[in-house]
């Protein structure tokens, strides 16, 4: 497998959004996961010509203090995904775009209550797909928490 140009990844990573004011969170990196999530609640979809959909999530602050912030996304579709648990869940899945080493790219998130998960980003394999190799005994390769 050719490794050139890619960008190392440990387990867990820090991921900013750019579409978001750089909002920051640190994300689980899972091979495993074909999807990526991301921890949402309060969701509110606005139909039109142009769909989006509104949401509550929490960005890494000061002291790694979560911050709740109200964020707003373009709705590309809702999709049936198949959690690690085997239920299948209905979810929101926006188009936006991460920020991980110095390297942005697209990304497709699906939106889901993560509140009982450590991480609420999964970074799945999907939105690493010839842009990241992934070290699974090492974190933060990518580099430490932006600073805000």
């Amino acid at each position: 497998m050719a490794t050139e140009g890619l960008i190392p990844l440990g387990w867990r990573e820090w991921v900013t959004f750019p579409d978001f004011a750089d909002v920051c969170i640190k994300a689980k990196v899972d091979t495993g996961a074909r999807t990526s999530a991301l921890h949402a609640t309060d969701l509110c979809c606005q139909d039109g010509p142009n769909p989006t959909v509104s949401f509550t999530t929490f960005c890494e602050g000061l002291a790694h203090k979560r911050e709740p912030v109200r964020l707003t996304a373009p709705l590309l579709e809702t999709r049936d995904i198949k959690s690690s648990n085997g239920g299948i869940e209905h979810r929101a899945v926006i188009g936006t775009h991460i920020t991980i080493g110095g390297k942005t790219w697209p990304i497709e998130l699906t939106l889901t209550d993560r509140h009982k998960m450590k991480f609420q980003l999964l970074l799945g394999r999907e939105a690493m797909k010839g842009r990241a190799m992934v070290v699974p005994g090492q974190s933060f390769l990518a580099g430490p928490k932006p600073i805000s």
